[in-house]
């Protein structure tokens, strides 16, 4: 478990959410924190997090957009 007992997000993203968290891996990402720890500040963290992560990310946000998109008209 990543220890996650709340998370607050648009319904309609609870789908992409939820593939999202399950493609990560928990030892991976017990190794990622570890990383994270030694960095100097939030820009590093976030490029380190595009590094891992990037193309997820990238996959979530085309889908919201899309979403989002589709939820207007």
């Amino acid at each position: 478990s990543l220890g996650i007992t709340n998370l607050s997000c648009a319904s309609r993203c609870i789908p992409i959410i939820r593939k999202m968290i399950s493609q990560l891996n928990y030892g991976k990402l017990n190794h990622l924190k570890e990383e994270v720890l030694k960095l100097k500040d939030a820009n590093e963290i976030t490029e380190l997090l595009k590094e891992k992560y990037g193309s997820l990310i990238l996959e979530v946000n085309a889908k919201i957009k899309i979403d989002q998109l589709t939820h207007h008209f």
